[in-house]
Parts: C-alpha cells; structure tokens; sequence
C-alpha cells in the first residue's frame, strides 16, 4: 500500500523513521521513500478468523481497516481498493543441513537460510555468507572437500540465529512496540549504552550496526541482556525513577556481573 506525499513532495510522516502500527497478532509498517510517499505493508495471518483468507468482501475489508487502523486512514491512499486489488504474498522459513552435497553442490543465501523480513538482514546474511566462503577458499586452497565441511558449520549457527532473532522482532514490531513499559526498557537501554557504550550495546544495534558481531553472538548476548533488564524492570517504581541515578548503578552492577 501508499502513503501519497504532500503536495510540494515533503513527507507526511517523519521520514526518519519506520513507522509501525502494531495491533498484536497484526500490524502495518510504513517505509519512507526519498520522493515523499510511503511503501506500507499489512502483515496479517494467511488464515483464520481474521486473516487475508477471511476478508474477501469488500465491506469487511472497510470494516477492518476502519476499525484497527483509524489513525492511519487520513493517510493511506485507496487501501480498501488496493488490498481488494492485491493477493497475499506468503513468507517463508529456510532451515535445513547440511548446506552441501558430496562436496561438489552447495547452497547460499536464501538457499540454506531464508528468513522472515523482520529484522532487514536477509541480504546481508547471504553477503556473509559469500565473504565466508571466499575467506574459506583462499584458506583451504581450493580444497573442497575441506571448504564445504567448513563453510556450512561456520554459517549454519548463524543463518539459525537471524531466523530466530527476525521471529522474536516480528513479536517486538507488532505487539511490544505499543507497550509503554517495552518503551520505557529501550528508553533506559539506550541510556546506559551511551553511559558505557563498551559494555552494552542494544541487541538491534549488535544486529543491524555491528558487523563484527557475528549473529549467534548477538543472540547469545541479547538473551544475557534480556535477564538483566528484567532484574532492572522488575525494580519498584521503575517508571518514575527510571532516570535516577541509583537505576543506572544497578544496571551497571548486574551487566558488569554478566559482561565484565
């Protein structure tokens, strides 16, 4: 779907951003675009009681934009015509092994490891995968019988990781991102990273800005995170004194504890 621009071509969002409707099992995202309109994207179950199987008529379609998606409708354009329009495009897992076959065939990309778009990184983890395998090549001197073997126990724990951590942002997106207690989590993640950015840096920033972490690190480290912000969640009257000085030290106590 689209979000027109404005009649001198600016934004009518911030375009500095990924814009997310979440409604839990459900959501809409808009993605800007460099000529001032929005690509949006409805992700909905296949199937079931509310679903792209189940809005085939019209009038339900109206009902169920008006209903979920009342704030967004003023800038949407046509969507009831173009999600009438449209047919669903399913999404997909890819998690198989091994990646390769009498060490003469071997998958990449998308091949061994598609993965749900929710984290941005399908791409990139195909790229890595090529870097991997060049590194391998000139290393184990064309010697394929040692390169494959090599190349699919090194990717393998990543291509798994990516899968997992785009599941878990799908939750993130259309469920926890309209939490005002997920909001304030992030709110003092952020905070301490820039207090002491060598210990603790968010897990998206790991994933989508930290190229020398590999996946499965970033995993393992955001499920370490994740226990210790349920610890400083967990502090009574956290949303009043969460800018306090006592909350940081403790935060810093518990991660020094976990990463130190």
């Amino acid at each position: 779907m689209n979000i027109p621009a404005n009649p001198d071509g600016t934004h009518k969002l911030e375009k500095n951003a990924l814009h997310i409707w979440p409604r839990k099992d459900f959501m809409l995202i808009a993605l800007p675009n460099p000529d001032g309109t929005f690509t949006c994207t409805l992700f909905l179950n296949y199937s079931g009681s509310l679903s792209f199987e189940s809005l085939q008529e019209r009038s339900a379609v109206q009902a169920f934009f008006e209903s979920n998606f009342a704030d967004a409708m003023d800038y949407l354009e046509n969507p009831v015509d173009v999600f009438m329009e449209k047919t669903a495009a399913p999404l997909f897992l890819v998690q198989v092994f091994p990646w390769s076959f009498n060490r003469k065939v071997g998958l990449i990309g998308d091949a061994a490891h598609a993965i749900v778009p929710f984290y941005g990184q399908g791409m990139n983890c195909g790229f890595e995968d090529c870097a991997e395998l060049n590194r391998l090549i000139a290393s184990h001197k064309h010697d394929w019988d040692a390169i494959f073997p090599a190349y699919e126990n090194a990717r393998k724990p990543n291509g798994d990781a990516i899968a997992e951590l785009s599941k878990r942002n799908f939750v993130e997106m259309s469920d926890l991102s309209g939490d005002p207690m997920f909001q304030l989590r992030k709110k003092i993640e952020a905070k301490f990273s820039d207090l002491h950015p060598q210990l603790w840096t968010p897990l998206y920033s790991m994933v989508t800005f930290s190229p020398e972490v590999p996946y499965a690190e970033a995993l393992r480290v955001g499920d370490e995170q994740n226990k210790v912000m349920e610890r400083i969640m967990a502090l009574p009257g956290i949303e009043d004194d969460w800018d306090e000085p006592y909350v940081m030290q403790q935060l810093l106590e518990l991660a020094s504890e976990a990463f130190g």
